[in-house]
């Protein structure tokens, strides 16, 4: 697994049932992003910070350029790039005017499909990226309003999740999730426009796969990082996988404050029979301060 960041740990809070079900399989849920609780999650579209129009004109503008300036250097064998090199054969044989009036009764036709083109480029979001697996994990273990939303009020636990190199664990190709205040924009006119004459490549995936690593800036008190998988050949019917993590990974649990005394024994127990390696604290509220404390427990 090739390593994405230096962190040495990550976190994952969960109700006290599910860490009993982590805890006997050594497993972590891998959930598909409908089943998570933002619904812009997965589903943040491009938009285009220009029109068609201007897109078109921008168009004609570069292929003028590549048919009547110097010998284009082409990284990609595009249809606009072999209908340049054409137009660039024939330009001493045919008036300027009679093949700029070619070209821009070509361009006009692509301008009836830049909407169509932008339509299927987001739905490869709703659709694509929707059929993905995602591990969803935390920076730290004291939020307060974390431990309610997603450890059931405060009585289930948080495990700490080991990076280790050597056991080549999927933690180490966490990414941070970036917090954004606007959809993500297309690349510049300029980009878009030298991608269809072939002049220079835009890297599509890695547009794709960054949807993935977004949301609002009203999530970033999560701090949270995810491990992406795009359509896992395994994944099952139900909208999530459990896959197994080497045990030395569970390196820390910590108890919520408000836990059922019978939970937190039954967990105590599977910990030091199958992860005598785990440290285990117990959290409490502070007395002088809105905080979590934790109290080592063994």
């Amino acid at each position: 697994m090739a390593r994405s960041h230096d962190r040495d740990y990550f976190y994952k809070l969960m109700s006290a049932n599910t860490a009993k079900a982590v805890l006997k399989c050594s497993s972590l849920r891998w959930r598909e992003p409908r089943q998570f609780n933002d619904p812009f999650d997965h589903l943040v579209s491009f938009v285009f910070p220009y029109t068609k129009q201007a897109f078109t004109e921008a168009l004609f503008r570069a292929v003028e350029r590549l048919v009547y300036g110097e010998e284009p250097k082409f990284v990609e064998k595009t249809l606009l790039a072999k209908m340049t090199l054409v137009l660039r054969g024939i330009r001493g044989r045919a008036p300027r005017e009679e093949i700029l009036a070619t070209l821009a009764s070509g361009l006009a036709e692509l301008e009836k499909q830049i909407e169509q083109y932008r339509a299927n480029m987001n739905s490869l979001i709703t659709v694509d990226l929707n059929k993905s697996r995602v591990l969803c994990v935390t920076e730290q273990n004291d939020n307060v309003v974390m431990w309610s939303h997603y450890a059931d009020s405060h009585k289930g636990v948080c495990l700490r999740l080991q990076c280790i190199p050597e056991v080549d664990n999927t933690l180490l190709a966490a990414r941070k999730v970036e917090y954004i205040t606007e959809f993500p924009l297309f690349p510049t006119l300029d980009e878009h426009v030298r991608y269809y004459t072939g002049e220079a490549p835009i890297d599509f995936a890695k547009l794709l796969y960054g949807i993935p690593f977004m949301k609002h800036q009203d999530w970033s008190y999560e701090r949270e990082w995810r491990v992406h998988v795009p359509h896992p050949v395994d994944a099952a019917g139900n909208g999530y996988d459990d896959w197994k993590e080497n045990p030395r990974v569970f390196g820390a649990m910590y108890l919520g404050c408000r836990i059922e005394p019978a939970d937190a024994v039954e967990l105590v127990g599977m910990a030091k029979l199958k992860y005598p390696h785990m440290e285990i604290y117990q959290a409490k509220s502070s007395a002088e301060k809105f905080a979590l404390e934790f109290e080592k427990v063994t």
